[in-house]
């Protein structure tokens, strides 16, 4: 069965060229994204849309990233992928939360985009016809 529209992704970052350029390379992917600079945000954004999947930072004004986490795995199992440039923030992450993906950054945008498809599969959402190799035809 084919999908009626494309997996869509939030991405939560204060870090705003981080999200330009997240949002950007999974667009051009062919995923629908929305974006959030803050733990608060990223909250009232993922209960509005039907969001498949979310890539978020930890350390953010208002509520972090574990705090938002934590209110939304109550809730849901959404796949979610922690991007951190701090590594203090992931080995407390590592402690506290499960079924999350943890990336380093800096990381390398094809991981992610292949991470991405992978999380998207495993959760059972109908992902893009190889969304990643679409990418490596367009360069």
């Amino acid at each position: 069965m084919r999908p009626t529209h494309p997996p869509r992704i939030l991405v939560i970052d204060d870090d705003e060229r981080i999200t330009r350029i997240l949002v950007k390379r999974l667009q051009n992917a062919g995923y629908d994204c929305l974006s959030a600079a803050t733990g608060d945000e990223g909250l009232h954004r993922y209960s509005m849309a039907g969001i498949d999947l979310i890539i978020t930072d930890l350390h953010m004004p208002g509520i972090d990233g574990i705090g938002m986490i934590n209110l939304i795995r109550a809730a849901s199992s959404v796949p979610i992928i922690v991007i951190s440039g701090h590594p203090d923030a992931y080995r407390r992450a590592m402690g506290s939360l499960h079924d999350i993906t943890l990336m380093a950054k800096p990381f390398n945008h094809s991981t992610l985009l292949r991470r991405v498809e992978s999380e998207l599969a495993l959760s059972g959402v109908p992902i893009l016809p190889s969304s990643f190799e679409s990418i490596s035809h367009r360069n």
